[in-house]
């Protein structure tokens, strides 16, 4: 455990961060896997849906310094790959 005031604090700033950042990426996962579901369901409007929804939480999270720029890139592109997959 940290002895010092400020090393007390940043040790709470860490684990507050840790379970912000922890929220956005299981959201994300959550979302990928909806639009798995539909996608192999052949669902095009929850679909269509699914995936605005996941690009959206995807920008969120590289705004928010979660994702790095090229990774979310990467997200998008897979995501609505798997979107314009389904006609």
């Amino acid at each position: 455990m940290p002895i010092k005031e400020n090393a007390r604090k940043a040790m709470r700033q860490s684990e507050t961060r840790y379970v912000r950042n922890q929220k956005a990426k299981s959201q994300i996962e959550y979302l990928r896997r909806m639009a798995k579901k539909y996608a192999d369901a052949k669902d095009k409007k929850n679909l269509a849906e699914s995936g605005a929804k996941l690009v959206k939480a995807i920008d969120k999270a590289k705004a928010k310094g979660m994702l790095k720029a090229n990774t979310a890139a990467r997200q998008k592109s897979s995501a609505m790959r798997l979107v314009n997959t389904v006609k």
